[in-house]
């Protein structure tokens, strides 16, 4: 798989809305799509569930925002408890049970969240 680089994200991040929306989109796509191999050789060097390749986090997640208290991401609902949707903290605690192979910490199950979090960038 050709995985998404950081250079990528960031640009799509600075361009629009629009493309940091489609980009991150992509991040999560792969997410679920790719094999556990492939996730394994990534994972190794990357944290794919993480902010550094949402270009959403890079566009809304910058800037002295958390100085100001506000996290305008679009995903963000009121009642999420995050700096982002519910969906996002899911994803990453799978991603990281099955990383550190904790609990429930199957591959499958980390790929239904990394999907969950694509419906949801798709709802934007």
């Amino acid at each position: 798989m050709k995985w998404l680089t950081g250079e990528e994200v960031r640009a799509a991040a600075k361009k629009s809305k629009r493309a940091a929306i489609a980009c991150a989109k992509k991040h999560w796509w792969q997410n679920h799509t790719a094999t556990e191999k492939e996730m394994r050789v990534f994972a190794k060097t990357h944290r794919p569930a993480g902010y550094r390749l949402c270009a959403l986090c890079w566009r809304y997640n910058q800037n002295n925002v958390h100085k100001l208290g506000r996290y305008w991401c679009p995903l963000k609902k009121a009642k999420d408890k995050t700096y982002c949707c519910n969906q996002y903290t899911k994803a990453l605690r799978a991603f990281t049970n099955w990383k550190a192979k904790v609990g429930n910490g199957r591959y499958s199950t980390f790929t239904k969240k990394a999907k969950a979090m694509y419906d949801r960038i798709c709802e934007l």
